[in-house]
């Protein structure tokens, strides 16, 4: 509902400030809904296909992401910006109205007596959530620099390397959905993540429409399946009274890779162009890799921290 509220405040925007405000409420209302849903699938799935229903879960925001903008624009050539804000609100009328068919999952609301704390940042999501942001420091910058890199060498526009990555990444989630359950969260994380790794410096290696081509698949296949198997790993080791705060704690990672790596990557872009980015990007990947292989064993132990 503040999502909806949000979105319709956007009707009122007259000036910046106004804009930069109902921006923040909108951020606000997906962060706690993306937070939420993940951890009502955790509780909802049975332990030995909890991997799977996350990869279900992430996939969902995908294709939303795929199909929203395509939307947006046809609302905006029919008619104008205000004719976008309440299509948005009406979708998201619609998912409030869904969530009333879904029973409450958390323990902590569920069940009779005090609720239990836990920290502000769970220390069983801290170390995905930075495997994470190296991880997705390279997404990130994919997703920003590549319409530009495809211009530098010889595309007319993104849109085939990107349509690629997306089915690629779909496919993927969809066929390998119960993979990270079936192999080990942590085995699979780690190979995703040095698929990026070779994916990226493919990118940055070979600066011709082949080269972005092959790198953009060889990308989007460790990208399919490094985050499900992540936060599967970090609500693996926790109690269910906590899974909210595990969540919370990786994806926060999630959205500092998107508000710092475009930064940080620009710089490097402005400098030395378009290639050396997707280098660095492909090391900091090798790095999480090999960190996340490294305390594979150590990450089998569970954490609670949470007291009543």
């Amino acid at each position: 509902m503040l999502t909806v509220a949000a979105v319709v405040f956007h009707l009122a925007v007259a000036d910046l400030a106004t804009f930069i405000v109902a921006r923040l409420l909108l951020g606000a209302g997906e962060g706690f809904f993306f937070v939420a849903a993940l951890s009502a699938g955790s509780d909802l799935a049975p332990d030995e296909r909890r991997g799977e229903a996350i990869s279900f879960l992430s996939l969902s925001l995908y294709l939303g992401i795929a199909i929203g903008p395509p939307i947006g624009e046809a609302m905006l050539r029919a008619g104008s910006f205000d004719v976008v804000w309440m299509t948005a609100a009406g979708v998201a009328v619609l998912a409030a109205g869904l969530t009333l068919l879904i029973p409450e999952t958390s323990p902590a609301v569920a069940v009779p007596g005090p609720r239990p704390r836990a920290p502000f940042l769970h220390p069983a999501g801290v170390f995905p959530g930075l495997v994470t942001l190296l991880g997705l420091w390279g997404m990130a910058g994919f997703l920003t620099f590549l319409p530009l890199h495809a211009r530098d060498v010889g595309l007319a526009d993104a849109g085939v390397p990107l349509a690629l990555y997306a089915l690629i990444v779909v496919g993927l989630r969809v066929v390998g959905a119960r993979w990270p359950d079936r192999f080990g969260a942590a085995r699979l994380s780690g190979a995703a993540l040095a698929l990026s790794a070779a994916g990226l410096a493919i990118l940055g290696l070979v600066p011709t429409v082949v080269g972005l081509i092959a790198g953009a698949a060889v990308f989007a296949a460790g990208v399919a399946f490094t985050m499900p198997a992540l936060l599967a790993l970090a609500v693996s080791r926790v109690p269910e009274t906590e899974r909210g705060t595990v969540v919370g704690t990786t994806t926060l990672f999630v959205d500092l890779a998107f508000g710092v790596a475009p930064v940080g990557l620009g710089l490097i872009a402005d400098r030395a162009g378009y290639g050396p980015t997707f280098l660095v990007s492909a090391l900091l990947a090798a790095v999480a890799s090999g960190l996340l292989l490294a305390r594979r064993g150590a990450l089998s132990q569970p954490v609670r921290v949470a007291s009543a």
